[in-house]
Formats: C-alpha cells, structure tokens, sequence
C-alpha cells in the first residue's frame, strides 16, 4: 500500500528516534554481554527490516508519481497541439474574410466593371447580403475557435499543475528514500559491528568452557589413573604419585587417522538428530561415518557403539577412541583426539566442532 506524503516525515522520525534510542536501551539486570549483544543485533535487524518495507512502499509511492508526471507530460504536449491547431484554423479563417471582403469591395468599386451599388441596387443589396452573411459566419466560427483554445489552454494549465505537483512528489520521495538508505546503512554498520564484537565474545566464552573441559577431562583421566595404580600398589603403604598426562601426543595412525581426518572435514556442519551427512550430523551419525571412512562399521547408537568394541580405561585413550556420556554410553560419544579433547556433533543448534571431552563415563571404546 501507498504511503501518502504527509506521512513521511513521521515516519522518517520515528525511525531516526528508534535508531538514536536503541542502542540506549537499558538491558534486564543480570543479562550476560553476550546477551546484550545478541538483543542489540536483533533490535538492529528488526529496525533494518522495518525501513526495508518503507523503503520498498516508497519505491511503489515513485513509482506511482512517475506515471502521473508521465501522463501529465503527454497531456500538456496534447493540449499544446490542439491549441495550436485552433489557432492555425482562427488564423486562416480571419485570412480568407479579409481576402473575401477586399474582393467584394473591389468588385463594387472597379472603374472597368459595373458599378452594381449604382446601376443595380437589387445586385447591390444582394452582394452585401452575402458579404455580411459569410461574414457573421466566419466570425462566429472564429469565435467558436477562441472558444475552444481558452478551453485547451485551461486544460493545459490544469495539466502543468498536475506535472509540477507529480514532480514535486518525485522530489519529495526520493529525498525521503534517500534518508532511509543512508539511515539503513548507520545501522547495517552498527548490525556488522555489533556481530563482530558478539563473535568476539563468543569465541572468548567458548575457549573458556573449552578450556575448564579439557582441565575437567585431564584431571578426570589423572584420577582415573592414580585410582589404578593404587589398586596395583594394594596395601604396601601408598600409591605412586600419578603421572601427568603427556603434553604432546604421537599422531594417530593407520585406521583411527582416517577416522580422524574425516571428522575434522565436517567441522562446523550443524548438528541435526539422526543425521548420517553429508551435511549435517548427529553425534553417533559423526562417530559411525568417521569409523566408516577408515572401514570400520558401527551402528547408528551411541550405547550399541560402546558395546561392541573393547572398553579403555580414561588413562590409556588414544587418538581415535570413542568417549562416551550416560549409562552404558546411551546418552553421547565424541571421537577422542588427543589432550582431553574431542570432535563431537553436540546438539540441536550446535555444529560439529572440537571441546573438551567434559563429564564422561570411566571407560571409552576402541574400534580399531
């Protein structure tokens, strides 16, 4: 629908105001920073989205005050010629009456004819009769004609009134669309800024988690390991100090490196329950097709994946083993890597990604 003119100035100020107060507006108490900038990217995108409908209703109001300056155009140059047309008629009939009239006159009056205004009365008054008559005619058609142009040059007023309203619309319009592009374009700005710094704090609060996982997995897997070693050690007075987990682990190879080497390709594909790919990815979907790439087959189900392939202790995980979460591994598996970390496809709205391999069961499994 059309926006009428006197409605765009309000409009255009309520979205400068909304734009200017925006960014001020207090956030509830206790919001997070990333929470703050995910509400300011959404107030950012409504308020694009918003002048993006005005935009676009202006452009059919231009649209609109094109045709009428188009027609009013087209009118003014028709009016034009039919007046000039008027004209050229009123000008040759005034011609052709004074043409008429001198030869009446001279017919009457020349020395080498008859001298009908005195040798003949009857012809005399017949002639003037005639002469008076095709001149009352012709000035009524001259009349007629003066008529009809004072017509055509009250439409053609009317018309240029038209086009000078129309082009004062196109004016008026295409300053107001121009405010609303440049307006669009601060808040694009801002929108990308915005975004910037909310992938900023992101990264930040992921590496955070990511790294009180890993902290939680390698104490976990430090646990685990000095729990073994004082069942080793019995009743002999103590256990040994347990040794700290290797820093920089050997490379995988043969079968679990290709496991690897394929899930590290689906990085960032998102996670969506009972995906197998190639696209998107559950998180026994991403185990079964990593293991699948190194020629190894397991089933689409976490808990079936832990029960068929020998059980690791924490301590003794290996690049390509398979952690798991719940009872008998029902709830989750990621692919272990190395340093307490692993590849997993964790949840709806997450994507595949590298974590810390957090709160897991005593054991993983090993498929080849």
């Amino acid at each position: 629908m059309s926006l009428p003119l006197r409605r765009i100035a309000p409009i255009l100020l309520m979205s400068l105001v909304a734009a200017v107060a925006a960014p001020l507006t207090a956030t509830a108490a206790g919001a997070s920073p990333i929470d703050d900038k995910k509400a300011e990217a959404a107030r950012l995108s409504g308020a694009i989205e918003a002048n993006g409908e005005k935009i676009s209703a202006l452009d059919e109001e231009m649209n609109g005050a094109q045709i009428k300056l188009q027609d009013a155009q087209a009118q003014i140059a028709t009016a034009k010629q039919q007046i000039d047309q008027a004209q050229q008629q009123a000008d040759s009939l005034k011609s052709a009456l004074g043409e008429r009239a001198a030869s009446i006159y001279t017919d009457q009056t020349s020395p080498g004819g008859n001298n009908d205004s005195l040798a003949d009365p009857i012809t005399a008054a017949a002639r003037s009769t005639y002469a008076a008559a095709a001149a009352n005619k012709n000035d009524g058609m001259i009349s007629q004609l003066t008529v009809v142009k004072e017509q055509l040059a009250a439409k053609k007023a009317e018309y240029e009134a038209a086009q000078t309203d129309a082009q004062a619309q196109t004016t008026q319009l295409a300053a107001s669309t121009k405010q609303l592009l440049s307006l669009n374009a601060n808040q694009e700005h801002l929108l990308s800024q915005t975004k910037g710094e909310l992938a900023t704090l992101v990264a930040a609060d992921q590496k955070r988690r990511d790294d009180a996982a890993r902290a939680a997995a390698l104490a976990a897997i430090q646990r685990a390991s000095a729990a073994r070693n004082a069942t080793r050690n019995g009743g002999n007075g103590g256990s040994r100090a347990p040794q700290p987990i290797p820093t920089n682990l050997p490379a995988p190879s043969g079968r679990a490196g290709a496991a690897i080497q394929f899930a590290m390709a689906q990085l960032g594909k998102p996670y969506v329950y009972a995906a197998t790919g190639d696209a998107s990815y559950d998180c026994s979907g991403l185990t079964m097709r990593a293991w699948g790439a190194a020629g190894v087959s397991l089933p689409h189900y976490s808990g079936a994946q832990y029960a068929m392939f020998p059980h690791v202790p924490l301590d003794q995980l290996q690049p390509g083993d398979l952690v798991f979460r719940g009872s008998g591994g029902s709830q989750h598996v990621s692919l272990y890597i190395g340093n307490g970390m692993v590849i997993s496809a964790p949840h709806t709205g997450d994507v595949v990604k590298i974590q810390g391999m957090g709160n897991v069961i005593p054991y993983g499994s090993r498929p080849g």
